[in-house]
């Protein structure tokens, strides 16, 4: 499950800032409406690079922004 490759980015080494990355998505997936199932947008206990790839595939499929938009938002 922490295999390499994602959908949208790969990252092979440690994203340091992914505690922070990952409590700011949780802070904004509870304040949108309709609210998500499960309450979060990011699946438990996947690896940082994992998140990062979920984030962002949220950012350009729902959002509509560019990979680009999103990558700077999140490193």
């Amino acid at each position: 499950t922490l295999a390499q490759p994602f959908r949208l980015t790969c990252h092979n080494g440690e994203i340091n800032t992914v505690a922070t990355n990952r409590n700011a998505v949780s802070a904004f997936s509870r304040g949108l409406q309709p609210p998500v199932p499960g309450g979060d947008l990011l699946t438990p206990k996947m690896s940082d690079s994992a998140s990062l790839d979920e984030w962002c595939e949220y950012l350009m499929l729902e959002q509509n922004w560019s990979i680009y938009r999103a990558l700077r938002l999140s490193i």
